[in-house]
């Protein structure tokens, strides 16, 4: 079954004080039909600015079905004005942990101070048509 993948930008409300981007499939929140996890694949400015900054590394993952880069190879990046300092590293790793269960399936890990985030590769082609979109929320957010 084929998916439709939309953004949905979200102004500020008292639920979420700032612009966000939401990815839906099927105009249904990302994970509406996973039993464990987050249900929603949403972010505002400053993961925004991450994504853009890594733009070509999500795109060359994408592109490669998760192939490249290479399981634990890391990427290091900085942006002057962000909450976080600056500076974060992206790195691929094997698998990830949804509450008790183990996923194993390969994933972009963004490091930035104590914060991670990341997301696998279904959600990283996602991305690839939405470009104006998080651009709009990182310069509006």
């Amino acid at each position: 079954m084929s998916q439709v993948i939309t953004a949905l930008l979200k102004s500020p409300s008292n639920e979420c004080p700032y612009l966000t981007v939401e990815f839906l499939r099927n105009n249904l929140p990302w994970g509406e039909d996973i039993e464990v996890g987050t249900k929603h694949f949403a972010f505002g400015r400053e993961k925004a600015k991450i994504v853009l900054e890594c733009w070509d590394l999500i795109q060359e993952y994408a592109d490669s079905n998760g192939s490249i880069p290479p399981i634990h190879e890391t990427k290091y990046f900085n942006i002057p004005g962000t909450i976080w300092g600056g500076d974060f590293n992206v790195v691929k790793e094997p698998e990830f942990k949804r509450g008790e269960y183990l996923i194993e399936k390969n994933y972009l890990k963004f490091t930035y101070g104590k914060l991670t985030w990341g997301f696998g590769l279904t959600k990283a082609k996602a991305l690839a048509g939405f470009k104006e979109q998080i651009q709009f929320v990182a310069n509006n957010g």
